[in-house]
Formats: C-alpha cells, structure tokens, sequence
C-alpha cells in the first residue's frame, strides 16, 4: 500500500514538475515576449501594442468594405473617400477613375436619343471594359482599377433602364413612325 501512495505521489510530483518546466521555459524564451506578468512595467508598452495591432485591423476591415462597395459598383459616400485619400492613396485613385467612368457612361446614357441609342451605348462600354480587363497586367494593380470601373458602368446602365429618361425614350421603329407622321 505504501508503494501505491509513493508511487502516486511520484507521478504527481513528476507530473507538477513538467507542468513546472514547461512554464519556466515559455517565460525564459530568448525572443521577446509581448507581456511577462512578471514586469509591471512592460503592461504600457504591451497595451500599447495591442492599440496599434487593433486599429491597425479597423484598417484593413474598413478598406476591405470599401473596396467591396466598388467591386458592386456602388457610389463611395464624401466620407469614404476622404478616408481613402488618407490611409491608401493608391485605392483612392482607382475609386475615382471608376467615379468618373460611371459618371461619363450615365452622361452618355442620358443623351441618347432612343432606347436603341441605349442599347448601342451599353454595347460599346461593355466592350470597352472587358478588354481593359483582359489587358490589364494584375501584378501592376489595374486588374482591380477596371474590375471597379467595369462593375460601376455595368450598374449604372442597369439601373438607368428603372428611369424616367428611358422610360421616355421611343424606340426607332416609333421615332421613325412619328417622323413619317410629321411629313405627311
């Protein structure tokens, strides 16, 4: 029986010694630990770290939603792209290179004189971006620019045909009736 306690007793000291070791080992690690609860003084300078880690990570998260607004093709708030210009410039670049190719195709749509005119316009600006998108070089950062541009033209002339303006406009074959109309 006394062999029995001994022995137990030796297993759990042998097991609280390992138990022992281990935790002596990751606090006597060579490389630098964020915090040892053993220094009251590195709790700033760890708190600190993890403030910086944290917005570090609100960052990346915000620029993550924004890039995905654009890759819908939806409009960036004044907000948003003050915030662009001062934390990533270079995002901030393409979300206006897509503003303005969305603000020139719905400039276009809106002078089209029939639903035709339409149809033509969309035409031309699908083509125009799927071959930027085919040449453009991923490695130099444009894959990203056009897939915006494609995805905000695309939206603006499916939302364009939801208006009033298309909704007005006639189609050739009635253009052409009213016209035949007025000179007889």
């Amino acid at each position: 029986m006394i062999g029995m306690i001994t022995g137990s007793i030796q297993s759990y000291v042998s097991q609280n010694m390992s138990q022992h070791d281990i935790s002596e080992k990751l606090y006597s690690r060579p490389e630098k630990k964020l915090f040892d609860p053993k220094q009251r003084s590195d709790i700033p300078q760890w708190l600190e770290q993890m403030k910086e880690q944290s917005e570090r990570s609100a960052d990346t998260s915000r620029i993550a939603s924004i890039s995905a607004k654009l890759d819908q093709g939806d409009d960036l708030t004044e907000e948003e792209l003050s915030y662009l210009r001062k934390n990533s410039p270079e995002l901030h670049s393409k979300a206006i290179a897509a503003r303005y190719h969305k603000l020139c195709i719905k400039k276009k749509l809106l002078s089209c004189r029939n639903k035709e005119d339409v149809r033509r316009v969309g035409l031309a600006a699908a083509t125009l971006t799927v071959s930027q998108i085919r040449s453009a070089n991923d490695s130099s950062g444009q894959g990203s620019t056009n897939t915006w541009i494609a995805a905000a033209v695309n939206k603006e002339y499916n939302s364009f045909f939801s208006t009033r303006e298309y909704a007005k406009l006639p189609t050739e074959d009635e253009k052409d009736k009213h016209h035949f109309d007025k000179k007889a």
